[in-house]
């Protein structure tokens, strides 16, 4: 199979292209707006994804069956995208939560439908405990695990470091 020499000046160009993309990737992900910012950031990397695959990954000089792997692949990733998008935005709302004992959604929203905005984050601070102290025992137990943790770690490493020796 005879490669083709790719010229450094194309690498080059495609490695300014591709900062440049990342530049516009970061201004992108400023933009307010409903899903404005992320479809143009997932788009601006669809682009960025063909510049690898094209010139990196040499599929453009590749013979045609590379080209129908790569292709077959990006028309997979879509297909399994499009398929996960399609399920997330046909759900009603957000996902259900356990419900304390005694507890009762408001009753205005309806039967099928999941409380949104104001009326979701009053029910969760409902939910929430309200007791500091034990808060702030969660805490201190998730310190003395995150500890127990490092202290063993290093004992391995140590342990480890004798072994080499």
């Amino acid at each position: 199979m005879s490669e083709q020499i790719v010229p450094v000046k194309t690498y080059a160009g495609v490695l300014a292209a591709l900062l440049v993309l990342l530049v516009a990737t970061v201004a992108a992900g400023l933009i307010e707006g409903p899903g404005l910012g992320i479809t143009t950031a997932l788009s601006i990397a669809t682009v960025k994804a063909v510049l690898i695959v094209l010139f990196f990954m040499h599929v453009r000089h590749g013979s045609p069956i590379v080209r129908l792997a790569a292709v077959a692949g990006f028309l997979w990733l879509a297909l399994l995208i499009g398929l996960s998008m399609t399920d997330l935005l046909t759900r009603d709302g957000p996902p259900a939560t356990d419900i304390p004992a005694g507890s009762a959604p408001d009753a205005s929203l309806g039967a099928n439908s999941s409380p949104t905005g104001p009326k979701m984050v009053e029910q969760l601070a409902s939910f929430s405990p309200r007791n500091e102290a034990s808060s702030q025992s969660l805490i201190a137990t998730g310190t003395k695990i995150i500890d127990a943790a490092i202290t063993t770690q290093g004992a391995a490493d140590r342990g480890q470091a004798r072994a080499v020796r």
